[in-house]
């Protein structure tokens, strides 16, 4: 019975350590799930701003053409037509710019998931480990206890020839 309360210790002990570990894994993934969501709507936000630049563009070139038409220019014709082809690459390298950031953006966010998910991994296996190092050096100093309360009685026990024994005196270290 005496030696409960401390296997009881041991095992809140390791209980603990696992505890620990589960919520820090735990909290590595949400952070993996936040991530990989922020790159999802990363990508979609970066789709919605493509549009909003090609729409913006078209407007662009519609005023420009009716500009030319006003003006009396040939709108099909050499530099019109050159004004109009340039304003149209500038629109897709803006789009192309917007794509491009989007992307890199949220491959960074993945890749900050994916190490969130293994940093959690390695977090769990670590307090795993923890917990069972406690547990062989909690039951070791169980065992070493018991062993220490036995030797201490056998010590408190004067043996006699015939196996005959006699308490030793409390001022001498007996009970």
């Amino acid at each position: 019975m005496g030696a409960v309360a401390p296997i009881a210790a041991v095992a809140m002990t390791v209980g603990s350590s696992v505890m620990g570990a589960a919520g820090e894994k735990s909290a590595y993934d949400a952070g993996a799930r936040a991530d990989l969501e922020n790159a999802r709507r990363t990508e979609l936000d970066g789709a919605l701003a493509e549009e909003a630049i090609r729409r913006q563009g078209r407007a662009v070139q519609g005023e420009a053409i009716a500009a030319l038409g006003a003006n009396g220019g040939r709108i099909g014709t050499g530099s019109a037509l050159d004004l109009l082809w340039q304003n149209q690459v500038e629109i897709e390298y803006d789009v192309l710019n917007r794509r491009y950031s989007a992307s890199s953006e949220a491959t960074s966010l993945r890749a900050a998931a994916a190490q969130k998910k293994k940093a959690g991994k390695f977090a769990l296996i670590g307090g795993l480990m923890r917990a069972g190092a406690q547990a062989l050096t909690g039951i070791g100093d169980v065992q070493n206890a018991a062993a220490s309360a036995a030797t201490s009685a056998r010590l408190r026990t004067a043996r006699l020839p015939g196996g005959q024994s006699l308490p030793i005196p409390a001022a001498l270290g007996g009970r």
